[in-house]
């Protein structure tokens, strides 16, 4: 239900806004146990993947299509929806992207956009998987088996050393985004076994939990998103949890809103 402007509902062309929730026929028998919905496109999944409403082109599809994903990677795990794209994580912990592609969201390598699912090479040296991946509105955190933080997208992560991120302060010119992934390796590195739990990405944030239960932010240095990209401040410990676990945080589109439930290390 809802906004069916660009077709993001799957219901077809009948109506541009739904008011109570409508069954989406063209997924049923599919086996979907997860949707996820940006703001002009949608996606379900359930080993396979299907999308629908607005595509990087003027092109909508009114009717969810199901994406072509390779059979040799496993089975769909999860997917998220940017602002006119898509990243999947399969089950073998690999990532595969497509559509829109002007801030290098999609992680390949280029600025063009992409039509159908294309895998992103793993973090070398040692190809570590997937374990976690989320969007922001152009660009993409994820999280690899290792507990690498790596973002890449509408980002300017202008770090002076490999290993000692500093202050990123105003490009006088508009910031070139990363377009592919990109290691983020923040003060907490240096604390010895620090764990990551999840990872989150806001309008102009990215948010990392760590299993010690701190939970770090660095943000958009700029409102003009649009046309300088994000310039990323060093990351802050925005707050403590002493002797829990992140388990859930959400990110709202507008503002960062994050709501933490914990459990005990026991």
């Amino acid at each position: 239900w809802g906004d069916n402007r660009f077709g993001q509902c799957g219901v077809g062309r009948t109506v541009a806004s739904l008011s109570e929730p409508i069954l989406v026929s063209g997924l049923r028998n599919k086996g979907v146990i997860g949707v996820n919905c940006g703001s002009v496109n949608s996606a379900f999944w359930g080993g396979a993947v299907y999308t629908c409403g607005a595509q990087y082109t003027d092109v909508a599809a009114y009717l969810p299509v199901r994406a072509p994903m390779p059979t040799n990677f496993g089975r769909v795990d999860s997917c998220v929806v940017g602002d006119r794209f898509f990243v999947v994580r399969t089950t073998s912990g690999d990532l595969f992207s497509w559509g829109a592609n002007g801030y290098g969201q999609l992680g390949l390598g280029h600025r063009k956009p992409v039509e159908g699912p294309h895998r992103l090479v793993r973090p070398s040296p040692h190809g570590e998987a997937w374990v976690d991946v989320c969007l922001g509105s152009t660009h993409v955190a994820a999280v690899t088996s290792g507990g690498g933080v790596f973002v890449w997208g509408g980002f300017d992560v202008r770090f002076a050393g490999a290993r000692e991120p500093r202050r990123a302060t105003l490009a006088a010119t508009p910031a070139v985004p990363l377009v592919t992934p990109t290691m983020v390796v923040p003060r907490w590195q240096g604390q010895g076994n620090v764990h990551v739990a999840r990872v989150l990405a806001g309008l102009r944030e990215v948010i990392v939990a760590l299993r010690n239960g701190e939970v770090w932010k660095f943000s958009s240095a700029s409102k003009e998103v649009a046309t300088t990209g994000i310039d990323v401040l060093e990351p802050v410990l925005t707050s403590v949890a002493v002797g829990v676990v992140p388990e859930v945080l959400r990110c709202c589109s507008s503002s960062t809103c994050a709501l933490l439930y914990t459990q005990s290390f026991s």
